[in-house]
């Protein structure tokens, strides 16, 4: 951050000069947009959004790194109404995202996959629609995944598979629907649900026998 002769601060480019800090812009236009949706706080400006950050809050908590970008969200039961933003997808140093326990709807924005530092993406306990975006495959270093009690329809996409360090997989009480990807089997799991969904045999050798008994099959061929 260079100085000018007036006492002003001039900040790199894509940086924003706020409470005395240079900040990556475009990451405090993400977490406005976010807090924008609650109206459990006022949030008008960076100034609103940095003070949120820096509170001492089980309910929400940012963080950031030394170059001030965002690296670690928690925004849970914050009565967030509405979609997640697909400007979500320009906070690539995100390695935390947890917005659980909100009233979020609307489809997973595919940005979401350019998300790849994440080690954790929760999104449980909402009202989101629509398939799970198979961009989430992209997500080379995620360890846990939580899209659970939501109301996600669609196939289970073969791409989580890919997802060589996913330890925690909860996708239970959805509306999923067709055969569960065999590429599933690719990882060994800590915490595994898919149950209470409408996902059809036959199911992987990896998954347990009473598989279909946490299933609707009703529909199924």
């Amino acid at each position: 951050m260079d100085q000018v002769s007036n006492g002003e601060c001039v900040c790199p480019y894509g940086y924003t000069y706020v409470d005395n800090v240079c900040y990556y812009e475009s990451d405090l236009l993400v977490l406005k947009k976010l807090f924008e949706l609650s109206d459990s706080t006022s949030c008008t400006g960076y100034s609103d959004v940095l003070n949120l950050c820096s509170g001492t809050n089980t309910v929400y908590s940012c963080d950031f790194d030394t170059s001030q970008r965002v690296t670690s969200l928690l925004i849970m039961n914050f009565n967030l109404v509405g979609e997640i933003p697909s400007e979500i997808g320009s906070l690539t140093k995100l390695t935390y995202l947890y917005l659980g326990d909100n009233q979020l709807s609307g489809s997973i924005p595919p940005e979401i996959g350019n998300l790849t530092n994440l080690t954790l993406l929760t999104l449980e306990d909402n009202q989101l629609t629509g398939s799970i975006p198979s961009e989430i495959g992209n997500m080379i270093n995620l360890k846990t995944l939580g899209l659970g009690r939501n109301q996600l329809t669609g196939s289970i996409p073969s791409e989580i598979g890919s997802l060589v360090n996913l330890k925690n997989l909860v996708l239970q009480s959805n509306q999923l629907t067709g055969i569960v990807p065999s590429s599933i089997c690719n990882n060994s799991y800590d915490m595994f649900d898919i149950g209470h969904n409408q996902l059809c045999p036959p199911y992987p050798e990896c998954l347990e026998s009473n598989t279909g008994n946490y299933q609707d099959i009703s529909n199924c061929p």
